[in-house]
C-alpha cells in the first residue's frame, strides 16, 4: 500500500532535515566541544519532536480517513 511508501519518504525527508539542522549548527557555531555537543543534542531533540508531531498528525489523518470510509 502507498502508506508505507509515504511513510518511508517522510522518514527520509525528516532524516535529511535532521542532518541539515545538525550540519548547520556545526558550520555556524564555533565554540568549545561541549557547547557543540549540547547544541547538537538540543537540535536533535527538536528534530525528533518535530518528527513525532508529524507522525502523530499522519496517524490522526489516517484515522479520520478510516472513519470516513466506514461511514460511506
Amino acid at each position: 500500500m502507498t502508506t508505507k511508501n509515504q511513510q518511508q519518504i517522510l522518514l527520509e525527508q525528516q532524516q535529511a532535515q535532521m542532518l541539515r539542522v545538525k550540519n548547520s549548527g556545526m558550520i555556524n557555531h564555533v565554540g568549545s566541544p561541549l557547547m557543540n555537543e549540547d547544541k547538537d543534542e538540543e537540535m536533535t531533540r527538536s528534530a525528533l519532536a518535530a518528527f513525532r508531531a508529524k507522525e502523530e498528525e499522519i496517524e490522526k489523518r489516517k484515522a479520520e480517513v478510516r472513519r470516513r470510509f466506514r461511514r460511506s
